[in-house]
């Protein structure tokens, strides 16, 4: 007879010594595709059944939870995610972790510094395997989010809690500095309250953050208190920002000349607010910009920034008078535009100040229509189109991505507008946030992009969108025709024919239409549809990526 070493019954001898201290090595070391022999764990769960027989024919309960928890552990070994490769679980961290987030509030006697919001150490308190992968990750303890909300006045505070706890705070910070290496940065800084103490100075936890503006890659600044520029105010030093490329501020405190000449790599800008730009400075290196324009700085933003490749912007300008006849030349650098749509002021929301008349990029490749942050539900159908359409006419783009999302849009124009667009092979229609009155999503622009047959709204033979590759439409459609949408997949699953420079042959035929690759479907308000989309399996498992999904 021997004692168990975890609950100290005597037990006769048994199959599987209950090594406990092992086990727990194990699960917290040995990973990989070779970590554990799933016929060697099977083998020891096998004996480990047949002591539990032998221990309940003994009567031993109190052993008999030690096996039971010994197997159940021993289980573990066998869990897939234990077989992932270092390299796959690193990508998986780095996707996990897109920002840790600091909440600087007052403290009280009860608060306690936690993980909540900050995967990075989550995901490194797992076990050892995990822990190693995420310290061989520095970027994922580089993306920083601090939030100032501390309203109340005694930042110079004394008590002896208060200061216990502040000190483990930028102690904690001070670890993702370290742990970050040299890594540049991600930091977004949000100010709710004043960070001055009585001297004027900074707190010293955010000492900390300005300590690190060496690294500093891509900056997010928000305060109604400061500007960016007087974190540096006491510094003596000639400060430079070598690593920043992308800047965005929410209010326009903070003047663009404090980075003149003190960000060599800067090529981002996103200012929701416009801060005039600056003299003497050369912005050839901008390659984004982000803006709520008003006219004056629409019109000079082209010349200012010659190679600009990718724009965000509010769909009307603000201040000045209607556009009537404006003539824009042709501007050949930008490849990426995305137009925002509702959300600024409704004396503006009228096509006389649309900024599509100052548009004119002919070597344009992706076009994006989404609703602005502050987005409120139309209750019409969009004012803006017949600037859009000038505009497409007028440049002439070969556009290769259109995404349109929660945009009250009739089914026609959509239809009218995919004619322009001939080259394209990326399609999204989303109606996420409009009344399904105003969606352009339904059977009548589906019918329409079949090839072969003329509908309501395409009385031509001629197939639209010809080169489509990717279709995404998610709808908040309460009902809907399926057969509609089976039959257009079906449609557009056509495999090119050999061409005539391949084969020889001269009467090779060429298909209308290119085959569309992906088609992704999602309802929000729709239930199991049944079986009727059971087609689009057979095309999946042909090759196609076919996806439909309803509310459950």
């Amino acid at each position: 007879m021997q004692l168990c070493c975890r609950c100290g019954e005597k037990v006769s001898n048994r199959r599987v010594d209950l090594n406990f201290t092992s086990q727990y090595e194990k699960l917290r070391a040995e990973s990989g595709p070779i970590s554990a022999e799933p016929q060697q764990v099977n083998l020891i769960l096998e004996s480990l059944e047949q002591d539990l027989k032998d221990v309940e024919r003994e009567i031993v309960s109190s052993h008999r939870s030690c096996i039971l928890e010994y197997a159940n552990k021993l289980r573990c070994l066998l869990s897939p995610i234990r077989k992932i490769p270092n390299e796959i679980l690193q990508v998986i961290f780095d996707i996990c972790c897109y920002t840790n987030h600091f909440l600087l509030a007052k403290p009280s006697a009860t608060d306690t510094p936690n993980s909540r919001y900050k995967p990075a150490m989550v995901l490194s308190s797992v076990c050892s395997r995990w822990r190693r992968n995420a310290f061989a990750l520095p970027k994922i303890w580089s993306r920083l989010s601090l939030e100032w909300e501390w309203y109340e006045e005694g930042l110079d505070s004394v008590d002896a809690k208060v200061l216990a706890l502040q000190e483990k705070l930028s102690s904690l910070l001070s670890n993702f500095f370290r742990r970050s290496l040299d890594h540049p940065m991600i930091i977004y800084l949000a100010f709710q309250a004043s960070p001055l103490l009585q001297n004027n100075s900074f707190h010293p936890i955010l000492e900390l953050v300005a300590e690190q503006t060496y690294r500093w890659q891509k900056v997010s600044f928000y305060s109604e208190w400061c500007d960016l520029k007087d974190f540096f105010a006491h510094n003596s030093d000639p400060l430079r920002f070598p690593l920043l490329e992308d800047i965005r501020f929410s209010l326009d405190q903070c003047e663009l000349e404090f980075f003149v000449d003190r960000t060599p790599k800067l090529t981002a800008l996103r200012l929701p607010f416009s801060a005039g730009w600056p003299e003497n400075y050369d912005f050839r290196q901008i390659r984004h910009l982000e803006q709520s324009p008003y006219r004056i700085d629409l019109v000079k933003s082209f010349e200012i920034l010659p190679n600009l490749v990718s724009l965000v912007v509010a769909e009307c300008y603000e201040g000045g008078s209607p556009t009537l006849d404006w003539i824009c030349s042709p501007f050949s650098p930008l490849r990426n535009l995305t137009v925002r749509h509702g959300g600024i002021s409704k004396v503006y929301l009228e096509p006389g100040y649309s900024v599509f008349p100052f548009f004119n990029f002919p070597s344009l490749e992706k076009l994006h229509l989404e609703p602005i942050q502050w987005f409120e539900r139309p209750q019409s159908f969009w004012f803006n189109f017949d600037p859009l359409m000038e505009f497409v006419r007028r440049s002439s783009f070969f556009l290769t991505t259109l995404s349109i999302k929660s945009l009250a849009l009739s089914d026609s124009n959509l239809v009218h507008l995919l004619h322009h667009v001939p080259n394209l092979r990326r399609l999204a229609v989303l109606d996420t946030y409009i009344e399904y009155q105003y969606s352009p999503i339904t059977e009548r622009p589906i019918e329409s992009l079949r090839p072969s047959q003329t509908s309501q709204l395409r009385l031509q033979a001629e197939p639209i969108v010809p080169r489509l590759h990717s279709l995404i439409l998610k709808t908040r459609a309460p009902v809907f025709r399926d057969r509609v949408v089976v039959d257009m997949v079906c449609s557009r699953w056509a495999r090119p024919t050999t061409s005539s420079a391949n084969s020889g042959s001269t009467g090779a035929r060429v298909p209308a239409v290119d085959c569309l690759r992906e088609f992704t479907l999602r309802f929000y308000n729709r239930k199991d549809p049944g079986a009727g989309y059971e087609p689009l399996q057979l095309i999946e498992k042909d090759g196609m990526r076919a996806v439909v999904s309803w509310m459950k």
